[in-house]
């Protein structure tokens, strides 16, 4: 009989041997490579990479996953007893940070990974467009999109700079301009996200008389209860889903002039799409027409409109942006050295800020204030506090900014972290075969409770439940 396949020793690079194997189809070439090597990563973590001790430790130091591809390992087929052991090693290095005082020192590595691939990508597009016959197919098939357009104009050197940005700049009309030139191919964690936007309370104080009754298809064992939210993501996601709906308003009605624009990040944008459309990608991660959300005419008339304009604002504030890379140095930059436009394209001035990402980082920040004037006060008035407790990364956070209130928060998730891993070790020994048979309670959904313990933004700011 055939051996089986054998596991593979690490998630592979995917081989590039030059810029025609990026310009192999339409769309952003980099969006394209990067969102493979993704893939690829979490598919190897589900196969062997969450058993590895060296995987276990890089996860340690990190403290696990950013948000995004930790929603990725949650939706995953066999998620629960995978990370119901993963999590029993995380939240044990968690409690040596929280007593040893120190912080984690890594990031994400799905991150890097990506980061790693879109830099490997940049550089061999950015070789290739030497050739004409490379740039002729680079126009052919739409280039990059625009959050790749400006590091690779910051890699390029001043003339290719100019011609990515003017390339660019040739897509950027009324009838071609869309949401995959503006914001990059479509993200299928928008989905996750929009879902997860739909599930918070307007107010804190509602989720609290509520006690959370918005966990819908969470079985009764499971259902979140309101101690398991972060008060500070909480605070920052509704600001986030309150801004974005204000953009979504402000571009059907017409009463944000496209000169006064503030452009979203590619991210925010592709939220607005999916929360104006009511609609998210499928699994190839492609957007499903408007007509097709079971809307009716009316509706579907004013979302076309409303998402008209919102990318015609950002195509204008693009533009701008665009425009400064893209306009050639005049007689005096050519001749002066020291002339700004012969110092590298480091200086030229990015799109604007976000406005929602600006609204999401000043909530936090209140919300961050907030939490440490209470952890200061006395005792007997931080019940109102102890029941939106912070996640492991604000606890962190908040000790590095003030030792003092920082210590009434370490205390409180060392013994929520303590309870979560006793949990884990139930849940872990009930999944074995000679524990089969007994009875299931809360401890077998708390490997999704660890993940919001560990960071809020995991499930949006809300509470635990299903993706």
């Amino acid at each position: 009989m055939p051996s089986a396949t054998p596991f593979p020793r690490g998630p592979s690079l995917l081989t590039l041997y030059g810029a025609e194997d990026l310009l192999t189809s339409a769309g952003c070439p980099v969006c394209r490579y990067v969102a493979e090597v993704d893939d690829r990563f979490l598919a190897w973590f589900a196969l062997q990479a969450h058993a590895e001790p060296g995987m276990i430790t890089r996860l340690c130091e990190s403290l696990g996953l950013c948000p995004r591809h930790t929603r990725g390992l949650l939706g995953q087929p066999g998620a629960d007893s995978r990370l119901t052991v993963v999590y029993r090693h995380l939240l044990r290095a968690a409690r040596a940070y929280l007593t040893a005082r120190r912080l984690p020192g890594r990031s994400c590595p799905a991150c890097a990974r990506c980061a790693a691939a879109a830099d490997r990508a940049l550089d061999t597009l950015l070789i290739g467009l030497r050739e004409g016959q490379v740039r002729e197919r680079y126009r052919d098939l739409g280039g990059l999109c625009l959050p790749h357009v400006r590091p690779a104009a910051a890699l390029g050197g001043r003339r290719r700079a100019v011609w990515l940005a003017q390339t660019a700049l040739s897509r950027l009309t009324p009838r071609r301009s869309d949401l995959a030139v503006l914001a990059g191919d479509a993200d299928a964690d928008a989905a996750v996200r929009a879902r997860l936007r739909a599930r918070l309370p307007a107010t804190a104080s509602d989720a609290s008389r509520r006690g959370w009754a918005l966990g819908q298809g969470e079985p009764p064992r499971g259902r979140p209860s309101f101690a398991d939210v972060c008060a500070v993501c909480l605070a920052a996601a509704g600001a986030e889903r309150d801004c974005l709906a204000q953009v979504i308003d402000g571009a059907g009605r017409g009463t944000q002039p496209a000169g006064q624009w503030r452009a979203l990040c590619a991210g925010h944008l592709q939220d607005a799409w999916a929360d104006l459309h009511d609609v998210w990608p499928d699994a190839r991660g492609v957007w499903p027409d408007v007509r097709d959300s079971g809307a009716t005419t009316s509706d579907i008339s004013r979302r076309a409109e409303a998402a008209a304009s919102l990318l015609a604002m950002q195509r204008e504030g693009s533009m701008a942006w665009l425009g400064e890379i893209a306009s050639p140095p005049g007689v005096w930059a050519v001749i002066n050295p020291l002339a700004p436009r012969r110092r590298g394209l480091r200086r030229v001035a990015g799109p604007p800020g976000c406005e929602v990402c600006q609204a999401r980082a000043a909530a936090a920040l209140v919300a961050a204030e907030r939490l440490r004037q209470a952890s200061r006060a006395a005792p007997a008035a931080r019940g109102s506090v102890d029941m939106l407790a912070p996640c492991l990364r604000h606890v962190l956070s908040l000790r590095k900014l003030d030792p003092r209130a920082g210590e009434v928060a370490v205390r409180a998730a060392a013994g929520r972290a303590d309870l979560l891993v006793a949990e884990l070790e139930e849940a872990f020994r009930k999944r074995t075969w000679a524990h089969r048979h007994e009875a299931r309670g809360n401890e077998m959904v708390a490997w999704r409770r660890a993940a919001a313990f560990a960071d809020g933004r995991v499930y949006g700011g809300g509470p635990p439940g299903p993706l």
